[in-house]
């Protein structure tokens, strides 16, 4: 029988957290977690196409949403062909 984890929450933080989440990417995709959050403060805008790299490896095998964003990083990552579904307002929580 293979673990599942139901949710996994990726706090991104720092310029260079961008390549290390590319690196995670192969292995996120392997616990096949149902949901992915990334929680992604702070990020600068040069990593957003890191984040859409991830989400589009990851997305397959899971629903991957991030969250955290600024105002103009939203419009960033729609032209970066991420879905507006994917992109969750303010910061994530816990119900």
């Amino acid at each position: 029988m293979r673990f599942m984890i139901p949710r996994l929450i990726l706090h991104v933080d720092g310029r260079a957290s961008g390549d290390r989440l590319l690196d995670l990417a192969d292995e996120v995709s392997e616990l096949s977690p149902r949901e992915v959050i990334l929680e992604v403060p702070d990020l600068p805008d040069d990593q957003l196409g890191k984040i859409a790299m991830f989400m589009g490896i990851v997305s397959p095998e899971s629903a991957v949403k991030v969250c955290g964003l600024k105002a103009g990083q939203v419009r960033a990552l729609f032209h970066l062909g991420i879905d507006p579904g994917d992109i969750l307002v303010g910061r994530w929580s816990p119900r």
